[in-house]
């Protein structure tokens, strides 16, 4: 799961859709017990939004988490079967 998709929205989403995405986000999470065990476990845990937000709006991280996610998209396009 990519920080995109962590947080639902397109790699072109502008700072302002993923601050909204991140604030909506963090209403849904459950409370506590099991919803919040198997959020954390799916990637949509508070510490993992978090860190979405924080890769995201920051443009020197972002360039560098989108070189590093087109490198591993063209890895696994050239792997046998594809």
């Amino acid at each position: 799961m990519t920080h995109y998709d962590c947080l639902g929205v397109s790699r072109s989403a502008t700072r302002e859709q993923i601050d909204r995405a991140y604030r909506r986000a963090v209403a849904a999470l459950p409370e506590a017990g099991i919803k919040t065990w198997l959020a954390r476990i799916t990637g949509r845990g508070p510490e993992h939004l978090a860190l979405a937000r924080a890769v995201l709006l920051d443009e020197k991280r972002r360039r560098e988490y989108d070189e590093r996610l087109a490198y591993a998209e063209q890895i696994v396009w050239m792997a046998p079967g594809h």
